[in-house]
């Protein structure tokens, strides 16, 4: 199956490079196939750390270490990354700080932050990350103000937030243990099954910053419907885990290629790939 072709059926789509671009920075001189990370059809986005097929020079299987074009450089993102996780606190004072001292809602934001600070972090930042990559590989460079980019840090955590709510919540239907080094939320001490409240609030967190970052944008609509459909799309792939695979009750013939790639596709491509790069580009003008 052609790499294109394959790129789509996950979700993720091929975009042409600005006019501002270099193609070399681009795409790269294409050789011959090879397995690399952060494929640079995707516009150098090595950040993302997706492994799939792609013509370039030669493989780039070291994130932290790059060849591109035969000079060795370092990595290009880690001051978007160094940005990215500063800019979470700034998250956090958002969400909570009109609410912590509140009369009646006070406790109830004190442990939204609690939520928050162990669920949000500590992962990869992979999602959040190319919501900002991307949108500064599709701006032109003089229309990227503070004020813009400060709108795709926040819509990037807005992916780290869906993902938080996800993953709480799939923590506790799989009763997983750890996550990400850490003991999962649920089977913290005094917490058990309110998770399943703190992941709503995860979710419900994603569109108070959406509303509160964007609805003067013309894209705010796009972003709800790319968010709302995202996450449709992420609770099917979950049910289709779920009944693949019903606990204590295993069906080994249910276990094809098929179901598998359709679990890959909807429980992880549509909200991993899709998502961050379809709302860069609705911050970028493509909905219009």
């Amino acid at each position: 199956m052609p790499l294109s072709r394959w790129l789509r059926s996950v979700g993720v789509f091929l975009l042409p490079a600005p006019c501002w671009v270099p193609r070399e920075r681009w795409l790269g001189p294409l050789r011959r196939p090879s397995l690399v990370r952060g494929c640079p059809v995707l516009g150098a986005w090595h950040g993302a750390r997706c492994w799939c097929q792609a013509w370039t020079e030669e493989p780039r299987a070291l994130y932290s270490s790059l060849t591109m074009n035969g000079d060795r450089k370092s990595d290009p993102y880690a001051q978007a990354k160094q940005d990215f996780i500063q800019h979470f606190s700034q998250i956090v004072k958002v969400l909570t700080e009109d609410g912590v001292g509140h009369p009646e809602t006070g406790d109830a934001i004190a442990r939204l932050k609690e939520v928050l600070e162990y669920n949000v972090t500590g992962g990869k930042y992979h999602r959040g990350l190319t919501v900002l990559i991307a949108f500064r590989e599709l701006v032109e460079p003089s229309k990227q103000d503070a004020e813009s980019l400060g709108r795709a840090l926040t819509v990037g955590w807005c992916v780290e937030l869906l993902q938080a709510f996800l993953l709480v919540s799939d923590d506790i239907m799989d009763s997983s243990l750890t996550r990400r080094g850490q003991i999962c939320w649920y089977q913290k001490p005094g917490i058990g099954l309110d998770a399943i409240n703190d992941a709503l609030l995860l979710e419900a967190c994603v569109y108070r910053l959406l509303k509160l970052c964007c609805r003067q944008q013309p894209y705010y609509l796009n972003l709800l419907e790319l968010f709302l459909q995202s996450s449709y799309q992420t609770e099917i792939g979950q049910t289709l885990d779920l009944i693949t695979a019903p606990q204590g009750n295993v069906d080994l013939g249910r276990f094809t290629e098929k179901r598998y790639k359709s679990i890959v596709k909807y429980k992880t491509a549509f909200y991993s790939f899709y998502l961050p790069v379809a709302a860069a580009m609705y911050m970028a003008g493509a909905g219009r």
